[in-house]
């Protein structure tokens, strides 16, 4: 039970990455907050860096959530920035390329995705690319790509009509909005943007907008591979800003000094949470610290009072110390503490995980899980998007041993059995981030697990589908991306 004060706006949907989603309730201090001491912020890290000084518009990659309420009429949904919120609705004319009919697609995510990446291509004097994390400015431009997508929304913008697959999945109402919204056919913009993707090398953005700015999207953490991936690819030569860390539960941190490259280190917020932290590692009766009792380079599990009323929660994110501004800790986001690995003690954390698999496979979309049968040892199963190489097992267990001398100390022993890559189908990530987002009513906090734990989850990615050779794979997907690539191959 939670009690507060001030009455919830609404119940936000954590994102389940850990396997269990969980409603959290939002209270007005707490978005008063997020605005005066995040946004607000965020702002003058902007304005320092010389963003702010132009009239180019946004592309906002957000959605409309599913409408879910309680019995009693509290709203349930993500609480991050969306159409939803008051304010919307008056910024939305003035600085995002996406019509207000655009944000109103609530039922189907990928034609949405669509329609923002035509809005974007249409305007070719676009600033910014924004986002909660990276993934979904990788996918627009993994979408504006590929030869097929691409020639279909060159194709809408020439002639001032929408695409009629995609119409028909928003339906007449909103064909009519959005085709309103396109204004006069361009034909000399179709020509451009149908040119910026023949040229198959990286730095697809800048052909497409060549005063694009920034991509302001969370690439640290988890999304950091991504993030490298999207400035190695179509993103190379913009800058990636890393400038909020912030979860359901409230804001955390505000990155001051990011890199130009997604990396970022957060001044913790303390009038945004109470903070203490447990040393990684200590003993299971270890007391909390206080942020004036952390030492420099050591990682510590967050815990934290907040405005919404929840009391020394352990809210799972694992950080480390990096040093102070002013009095208030400054922390980099390491992984958190419920994707772990740990058959034998060994404690494979996701940032290991994901340093082996960069080592030994290269960019690619993965999922690990336990195994634990009786006959045998227990080992890891890494699910691969794709095809691998014959001798990819073999080189991610050598990887991952060393990475942690624990698990590599067992597996010399046989202790733990060998790593196995299992090659699935793109399609099957794309299903399970359809599966996550139903769960939370959207798609803009979605966060791609590296350690599953829930069985149907596994069994979900195990399983393999047919592609009917007459089908195009959705607009965004992982599977259009590997069409894509083995095109370009």
């Amino acid at each position: 039970m939670v009690m507060n004060a001030s009455p919830e706006t609404m119940l936000a949907c954590t994102s389940g990455t850990s396997g269990r989603v969980a409603l959290l309730p939002t209270t007005p201090e707490m978005s008063k907050t997020f605005f005066s001491r995040g946004i607000l912020v965020l702002f003058d890290v902007l304005a320092r860096r010389g963003h702010l000084d132009h009239l180019q518009r946004s592309c906002k990659l957000t959605f409309a959530a599913t409408p879910r309420a309680t019995p009693a009429g509290l709203r349930i949904g993500p609480n991050s920035s969306g159409p939803k919120d008051r304010s919307f609705a008056k910024l939305r004319p003035i600085l995002y390329s996406s019509p207000a009919a655009a944000y109103e697609i609530s039922h189907d995510e990928e034609a949405a995705l669509y329609v923002h990446a035509l809005f974007a291509a249409r305007d070719q004097g676009l600033g910014i690319l924004e986002a909660n994390f990276c993934t979904l400015p990788a996918r627009v431009l993994g979408l504006l790509g590929d030869a097929g997508w691409n020639s279909r929304i060159a194709k809408d913008v020439e002639t001032a009509t929408l695409d009629a697959a995609i119409a028909a999945r928003v339906g007449p109402e909103l064909t009519a909005r959005l085709e309103a919204d396109l204004r006069a056919p361009a034909p000399d913009r179709a020509a451009e943007i149908r040119a910026a993707a023949a040229d198959a090398s990286p730095g697809l953005a800048l052909r497409l907008w060549p005063t694009l700015r920034l991509i302001l999207a969370n690439g640290t953490g988890a999304f950091a591979p991504r993030a490298a991936r999207l400035r190695d690819g179509a993103g190379r030569g913009v800058p990636v800003l890393s400038t909020i860390l912030a979860a359901s539960e409230g804001l955390m941190g505000v990155g001051l000094e990011p890199s130009d490259d997604g990396g970022s280190a957060y001044c913790l917020v303390p009038r945004a949470m109470f903070f203490e932290f447990l040393p990684v590692g200590a003993a299971a009766d270890a007391t909390t610290l206080l942020a004036d009792e952390l030492t420099e380079g050591h990682a510590y599990e967050l815990v934290v009072t907040t405005l919404g009323g929840l009391c020394r929660y352990r809210i799972g994110d694992v950080v480390e110390f990096r040093g102070r501004h002013g009095r208030a800790p400054v922390c980099k986001f390491r992984y958190r503490a419920g994707q772990v690995l740990n058959v034998r003690g060994e404690k494979m954390s996701e940032e290991a995980l994901q340093r082996a698999v960069d080592s030994a496979l290269g960019p690619v979309v993965f999922a690990a899980t336990e195994c634990h049968d009786t006959a045998s040892a227990p080992g890891y199963d890494v699910l691969v998007a794709g095809t691998v190489s014959l001798d990819a097992s073999e080189q991610l267990d050598d990887a991952l041993c060393a990475e942690n001398d624990v698990f590599a100390g067992w597996r010399a022993k046989g202790a733990i059995a060998a790593t196995r890559v299992v090659e699935v189908e793109p399609d099957a990530f794309d299903e399970l981030r359809r599966r996550k987002c139903a769960a939370t009513g959207s798609s803009q906090q979605y966060k791609q697990p590296r350690v599953l734990t829930r069985p149907e989850d596994v069994a979900l990615l195990r399983r393999r589908r047919d592609e009917p050779a007459n089908e195009e794979p959705a607009p965004g997907t992982l599977r259009a991306v590997a069409v894509w690539a083995r095109r370009h191959a």
